[in-house]
């Protein structure tokens, strides 16, 4: 899933600079597409964890809490444990922020 918002991001070609400037309204476009045809748990894992990604690094923090929502602690996880953990990590900072908690992520 990162090529694609690598690759969308630079016009085709992986920049080989550090730092290069990254456009993630593109890789947003990217992977709100792969939402549709996210077919099993591990995939959907993939998209939203990068699909959030982008929409913070963006700064467009109410739609990154928005595409949350279909992630649940029950899921089928067989091969996106590591993009299910940081999505859980991310869940937990909304519930603290939500309850009102001082969070340093709020």
């Amino acid at each position: 899933m990162r090529l694609c918002s690598e690759t969308v991001s630079h016009g085709g070609k992986i920049p080989d600079k550090p730092g290069y400037p990254l456009d993630f309204k593109s890789a947003i476009r990217c992977y709100q597409k792969c939402l549709y045809v996210s077919k099993n748990d591990d995939i959907l894992i993939a998209t939203v964890h990068w699909l959030y990604m982008s929409l913070r690094r963006s700064g467009e923090y109410k739609a990154a809490e928005k595409v949350l929502e279909p992630i649940h602690f029950q899921m089928d996880i067989i091969e996106s444990s590591v993009y299910f953990d940081l999505l859980c990590v991310h869940l937990i900072e909304l519930i603290y922020c939500e309850s009102g908690r001082i969070y340093p992520y709020c």
